[in-house]
């Protein structure tokens, strides 16, 4: 009877992973991840090689997603730990506070493409000073085509959190890719 109660205790609710299997998951999408951005730097350069164009692209990157990065990692920090919290208490009590910090930080976001759209040679002149205003100019106009990037990825980190609280390693290590 006993080892029945242990056996029951240990089952999963379909769906949910290891963290084994989920180690599992992350460690092959992780090596397959590394192997796809090698191939994509190769292409790169291919395509590229060292011009002053690729480095106004990667100056325009910079501020977009150094910032997100540091927003979100923020945010996660404190945001899945309180979603369990509430997810343990209710499930639909939890859902209403994914809603809303994905609303509000969507809008926070927003509104920080916003200030890279309008001011784009600000963030350039911070994150590359020293280089020739030609590049400059250019990081510049790709800074504002990246405008919107802070959304999409600080939105992905944030439902990357959530896929991890959630314990779906597969799903969080595909979404890497």
């Amino acid at each position: 009877m006993r080892e029945g109660k242990n056996r029951r205790r240990f089952v999963l609710k379909k769906g949910i992973q290891t963290v084994a299997a989920g180690s599992l998951y992350i460690t092959i999408f992780t090596l397959l991840s590394k192997g796809l951005g090698f191939f994509r730097e190769v292409l790169t350069a291919d395509l590229f090689g060292t011009s002053w164009q690729l480095d106004a692209v990667v100056i325009a990157l910079s501020p977009a997603r150094i910032i997100t990065s540091i927003i979100s990692a923020g945010l996660i920090s404190v945001f899945v730990p309180q979603y369990i919290k509430i997810r343990k208490r209710d499930t639909e009590d939890s859902r209403r506070f994914v809603w809303s910090v994905l609303v509000t930080f969507g809008i926070v976001y927003a509104a920080f493409g916003g200030f890279l759209l309008l001011f784009p040679s600000f963030f350039v002149k911070i994150f590359a000073p020293g280089f020739s205003s030609e590049v400059l100019e250019y990081a510049s106009d790709t800074l504002k085509l990246l405008s919107i990037f802070p959304l999409i990825s600080g939105l992905q980190q944030l439902l990357s959190g959530l896929l991890k609280a959630e314990r779906q390693f597969l799903q969080y290590s595909v979404a890497q890719l």
